[in-house]
């Protein structure tokens, strides 16, 4: 029996650009460094997907707030980033059994 783990996290811009992107939003700003943080942390989470988060409500209309990013000088969640940006609320969710 497979089941799946639903864990809120707050994510930085670089991740949340990764996590749809995956490698094409690598550009000249990120540092090697940067970098192996960011492909580090996805490749802790195995094969979890990453979505957005809607706190606990099924609106996905334009009503819903829940897609906008804040400012948090808080770590992201994946990358372990300290820097002072925009975080993105999102759900991981993984699988567990099989």
């Amino acid at each position: 029996m497979t089941t799946t783990t639903t864990t809120p996290a707050s994510i930085c811009v670089d991740c949340y650009m990764f996590a749809h992107y995956d490698d094409e939003t690598f550009g000249s700003d990120e540092t090697p460094d940067m970098r192996r943080d960011i492909v580090g942390g996805f490749e802790t989470l195995g094969d979890a997907i990453i979505g957005d988060a809607h706190h606990g409500h099924d609106d996905y209309s334009h009503d819903c707030t829940c897609y906008e990013p804040y400012f948090s000088w808080m770590p992201c969640d994946i990358c372990g980033s300290t820097l002072g940006g925009d975080r993105h609320d999102v759900d991981i969710v993984s699988k567990h059994g099989g």
